[in-house]
């Protein structure tokens, strides 16, 4: 063991120096000396710090724990790299990281063989009407069909059909031809119609019945009209009295 520099060896006896470490030193002294009058002769604890003499103190005349521990001393150098170990065991697989960026299309390739056909398919929803077409060329004449049974014999129409007709629309018969009852009506004031007749009506004329109707009487007719009551009928006479729709008796003659 190296001997400890002077000045801090002292510097720490001093610091820590008792009565009883003095006087076991002193003891140990004389024991190594072989000199036992001084011990059997020196008084107990008579050797103090002045009867020692510096530097005469050795690390072994203290006992284990006596004396502190010195200064860390400077690192020493670096020893030679020791030899490589042997590698360690494969570690666990690490979480797996996320995907990439979707690559460019590759070129198409080449057309397959064209596979067998399919079995046929269930007949689809009807589709919309589509729009008429043209009108086709008109057809041959077809044969003549066979005579029908002959109809009715109708009214004479080589002759006028006349009629007197009261205020209330009734047909004197004594005074009428051609026209019957049933031919008249009377919708409203004023208004007379004709309809039913067994012909076309060309003209139409009727004269107020003077035993009637009196003074002041206008009497219009119309084949065919499209307004009033009588729109729709083969033939109106119309009365008013003094500019307002009046009933009154006419004679009226129909071709």
């Amino acid at each position: 063991m190296p001997p400890f520099p002077r000045s801090s060896l002292l510097s720490r006896l001093r610091s820590r120096l008792t009565f009883s470490n003095v006087v076991a030193l002193i003891a140990l002294c004389i024991a190594l000396g072989g000199t036992s009058y001084a011990a059997a002769k020196l008084p107990r604890n008579s050797v103090s710090s002045p009867q020692v003499r510096d530097g005469s103190l050795r690390a072994g005349d203290f006992a284990k724990g006596q004396l502190p521990p010195g200064a860390d001393g400077a690192n020493g150098a670096d020893g030679a790299a020791g030899a490589a170990g042997a590698a360690g065991a494969i570690g666990p697989a690490g979480a797996i990281g996320p995907a990439g960026a979707i690559g460019s299309a590759g070129a198409a390739g080449r057309d397959g063989a064209a596979g067998p056909a399919g079995a046929a398919g269930r007949d689809g929803a009807r589709g919309a009407t589509g729009a008429s077409g043209a009108t086709g060329a008109a057809g041959s004449a077809g044969a003549a069909g066979a005579t029908g049974a002959a109809g009715r014999d109708g009214r004479d129409g080589t002759s006028a059909s006349f009629a007197h007709v009261g205020a209330s629309g009734a047909v004197d018969a004594a005074r009428s031809q051609g026209i019957a009852a049933a031919d008249v009506t009377h919708p409203a004031t004023g208004h007379y119609c004709l309809d039913g007749l067994g012909f076309t009506p060309r003209n139409v004329v009727a004269n107020a019945d003077y035993e009637e109707a009196g003074v002041d009487e206008v009497v219009q007719t119309a084949v065919a009209p499209t307004s009033g009551p009588c729109s729709g009928r083969q033939a109106v006479v119309y009365i008013a009295i003094s500019n307002t729709d009046a009933d009154a008796g006419f004679y009226v003659s129909v071709n």
